[in-house]
């Protein structure tokens, strides 16, 4: 007699923003699809959603608990990362609590690719790695594609000369921040 074997789904962690239409959409589709998702807003960490990671010489288990519900990492089967910024933090703190609880907060989610056997869709390491402007100039030149006169520089002077010798409008775009990005702005010489 054949043995009969039957899948059990794991979830779909979808790792994003409060405002995410890209995120909207693709829940949509899962749920259509009846395919387990769950969505954790990193906004809302560290404060109101919780990461933790519990190892022993018994085992070793993660889970996010958020919105009233918690997340055995051990139930999901692939992660769509979108954003990883945390922002939940309480306005009281002074800068440097600050930035300690944003380095902390963001260690807890920079572990999330070496701890599990997931599919990673837009794994952090990769998008990292295709968010860099150079590496992405480098790349279309390489394979013959045209590119527009382009500086990346902490140095000013670098920057006045660089507008100043512009054929056409120059455009500023700061890539860490999405916040700041939304205020991208034309540049003329000075």
């Amino acid at each position: 007699m054949a043995e009969t074997w039957y899948a059990v789904m794991k979830s779909v962690l979808i790792i994003t923003a409060s405002f995410d239409p890209q995120a909207d959409l693709l829940i949509a589709e899962l749920r259509r699809r009846n395919v387990p998702c769950v969505r954790w807003n990193t906004y809302e960490f560290p404060i109101s959603s919780i990461l933790t990671y519990r190892a022993s010489n018994s085992g070793f288990g993660a889970e996010i608990i958020s919105d009233g519900r918690t997340v055995d990492l051990a139930s999901i089967g692939s992660i769509w990362w979108q954003w990883d910024q945390p922002a939940g933090f309480p306005p009281e703190l002074n800068a440097p609590e600050r930035r300690f609880a944003e380095r902390e907060a963001q260690l807890a989610l920079s572990e999330l690719p070496a701890i599990g056997n997931f599919a990673w869709i837009n794994h952090p390491a990769c998008e990292r790695l295709a968010n860099f402007k150079p590496a992405q100039l480098f790349t279309a030149r390489m394979v013959g594609l045209e590119i527009p006169p382009t500086i990346v520089t902490n140095n000013p002077d670098e920057v006045r000369r660089f507008i100043a010798t512009a054929q056409r409008q120059t455009f500023t775009k700061l890539r860490r921040n999405r916040e700041i990005l939304r205020r991208t702005r034309r540049c003329s010489p000075a």
